[in-house]
């Protein structure tokens, strides 16, 4: 995180595989919004989500917008 803070970004986008919780928090306890990729699993989209994930990248958005109960 150290080596995008000088960025001046606000959207941090990272693969899934490699973010739980506790990396959420940090993302967001530096201003940025995390979103992940490939997320296609619809429990694992509902876990991120509790931990205040942002935004996510999907190969089928309908399913994980059903999942979450989007519209």
């Amino acid at each position: 995180l150290d080596e995008v803070a000088g960025l001046g970004t606000s959207i941090l986008g990272w693969n899934q595989e490699y973010i739980g919780k506790h990396e959420i928090e940090k993302v967001h306890a530096r201003g940025w919004d995390p979103w992940l990729y490939t997320v296609n699993d619809e429990n694992r989209a509902r876990e991120l989500v509790s931990y205040g994930l942002d935004g996510l990248i999907s190969d089928v958005p309908a399913s994980m917008r059903d999942a979450l109960g989007l519209q």
